[in-house]
């Protein structure tokens, strides 16, 4: 006698939590934990880096779906500490997706773009005036003909004062 053998066993449990088995007197425990989607961003883009005031700045991020689960993850876009806009999306376990947001700002300055720990930055810059509608170029004035015309008529005026003249 002495012999000894390892022996398996397979235990299901649906339920969370830590579990203990006796086999003949010999204790064991083990621990059901309850699947869970976990996320990782990556890729912040922020495009273009210089606008002017008023123009739209287009801010993105990739978001992975590492854990076990389909889940919902809550994107936070902040500018400048301050909270812009919230955005949800619900990925399935290995999958991931582009969220975007579009932002204007009114005020001249340099801006942080953050979204969950990854941040940007962009620039805000006076707007350029409007352009001037072309103006009419003066065309130059071409004196040969105008001093013919002014002698023309200073001729047809002489010829009618002569005319008139002998007519009478």
């Amino acid at each position: 006698g002495g012999d000894s053998e390892p022996v398996s066993f397979s235990i299901t449990k649906d339920t969370a939590g830590k579990y203990t088995v006796n086999v003949g007197g010999l204790l064991g425990t083990f621990e059901v934990r309850t699947p869970q989607a976990a996320f990782s961003i990556s890729d912040l883009s922020v495009s273009p880096a210089e606008i002017q005031v008023g123009e739209n700045v287009n801010i993105s991020v990739s978001v992975a779906n590492t854990g076990d689960i389909t889940g919902t993850y809550t994107a936070t876009l902040e500018i400048n500490n301050v909270v812009v806009e919230t955005r949800e999306v619900t990925l399935a376990s290995g999958d991931s997706k582009m969220i975007a947001f579009t932002t204007t700002e009114d005020t001249v300055g340099t801006y942080t773009a953050n979204i969950d720990g990854l941040s940007d930055s962009f620039v805000v810059k006076e707007a350029a005036p409007p352009a001037l509608p072309p103006q009419p170029s003066a065309k130059p004035i071409n004196w040969p003909i105008l001093s013919g015309v002014i002698a023309g008529v200073i001729i047809v005026g002489l010829l009618i004062s002569f005319v008139a003249r002998r007519t009478y």
